[in-house]
């Protein structure tokens, strides 16, 4: 992945492999409590250079790659429905939203699908 500032795919790839191993856990969790490196991650998820599109590309490429080669694959869809208008300082326009999530309303709708192209093998989201 390049990024204009050749300074943001290191950060990406530290990010990565701190999620990797606490999928779930909070910024400053999945970087083990360090208050400079969460401020790092805060500093790249707000950066204009980095959105969801730019971050996502080339795990759709490696997706789209992987099914290419079956002659029938499936794919599994789900949307989700989320609401922030009881929570006023919360959601993806608030003041504390990064970047990534600024601009969708307060009701969004989030899709996500599953390519599955053997009994047994999911080929990723």
């Amino acid at each position: 992945m390049d990024f204009p500032d050749p300074r943001l795919r290191p950060r990406l790839l530290s990010l990565a492999q701190a999620f990797s191993e606490q999928p779930i856990a909070p910024i400053p969790i999945a970087l083990h409590g360090d208050a400079n490196q969460s401020k790092a991650a805060y500093r790249f998820f707000n950066n204009p250079q980095v959105d969801l599109q730019t971050l996502l590309h080339p795990h759709y490429e490696a997706t789209a790659g992987r099914i290419r080669e079956y002659p029938l694959v499936l794919a599994a869809q789900d949307t989700t429905s989320l609401n922030y208008d009881a929570h006023p300082g919360k959601g993806a326009n608030s003041p504390g939203a990064t970047t990534l999530w600024r601009g969708l309303d307060r009701l969004a709708d989030i899709t996500s699908t599953f390519t599955i192209f053997h009994p047994s093998i999911p080929a990723g989201p």
